[in-house]
């Protein structure tokens, strides 16, 4: 893994970020029926100034997809045991997205709303783990399959 991949990666996550958050933002914008292009508790950080929180909001935006980009480099350190990559993998973005969360307002700061959170989040990793995982599994399988024909 040289550190080059890893800032190229991360750059292409920028837009992935930029557009999950834009996504997230009308679909909430859709469920209330009005255009929110911040959720309130940002906006009120910001004192009602909607250029200055969207603002924020889509810097926020690029950092995660940068983090979420460059980390998945991590699975390329085939030094590294399965469990290794996972752990550092979701500890990098981890201690990323935490803090990019409580500045965009999409969770509270209250110690219940960071265990709350920290649970949805390592559900969610678990699944999105997991998913690969098998998925993964069955490649291997057809592959070891085709090389066994030969």
């Amino acid at each position: 893994m040289q550190i080059k991949q890893v800032i190229l990666r991360g750059l292409i996550g920028v837009p992935i970020g930029i557009a999950i958050s834009i996504t997230i933002v009308l679909l909430i914008s859709l469920g209330h029926e009005r255009l929110l292009l911040v959720p309130p508790q940002m906006l009120e950080r910001f004192n009602g100034c909607e250029l200055t929180a969207f603002t924020n909001q889509y810097i926020l935006s690029c950092i995660i997809g940068f983090t979420f980009a460059a980390a998945s480099c991590i699975f390329e350190v085939e030094r590294w045991s399965m469990a290794m990559q996972t752990f550092l993998h979701f500890l990098i973005i981890s201690i990323v997205f935490l803090p990019v969360s409580m500045m965009a307002g999409w969770m509270g700061t209250t110690f219940k709303d960071i265990c709350i959170y920290l649970s949805i989040f390592i559900v969610i990793y678990v699944g999105i783990w997991a998913m690969s995982y098998l998925q993964w599994k069955k490649r291997i399988k057809q592959l070891n399959a085709k090389l066994k024909e030969y």
